[in-house]
């Protein structure tokens, strides 16, 4: 079994189970860079103190922080892993990416890709 046909299967299962609903899936497919792989956009925003503020503009409440903007890409990142996490975790679908999303008073904006894995339990 090829990587996209186990990936496809493993999205007709989420599909079935709920996980995803179909208009999801659909726009997924359409956006994926890789078979697993997803892409949100991320917007830095310099803040008074200095640090920079990171959002996920297009994933909900994906937000994070760093003392530069080398360290605000870097748990950015880690932000959107873990909500990713939670939302599957939670059963919950994850949002659909949105390629125009963007934020014209950012200091800086980026496509991040979250790369989706699937791991089943070791056998005892």
């Amino acid at each position: 079994m090829t990587a996209v046909h186990l990936f496809q299967t493993l999205l007709h299962s989420a599909l079935t189970s709920g996980l995803l609903n179909s208009v999801q899936t659909r726009t997924m497919n359409i956006r994926l860079l890789e078979p697993n792989m997803l892409e949100y956009h991320a917007a830095y925003y310099e803040i008074d103190d200095g640090w920079y503020l990171a959002e996920v503009l297009d994933f909900p409440g994906t937000i994070s922080q760093g003392k530069t903007l080398k360290s605000a890409r870097r748990m950015i990142r880690d932000a959107l892993r873990v909500m990713a996490e939670c939302y599957l975790d939670d059963g919950k679908p994850l949002p659909t990416p949105n390629r125009r999303a963007r934020d014209r008073k950012a200091v800086f904006e980026e496509p991040i890709p979250l790369k989706v894995r699937f791991e089943t339990g070791a056998v005892t």
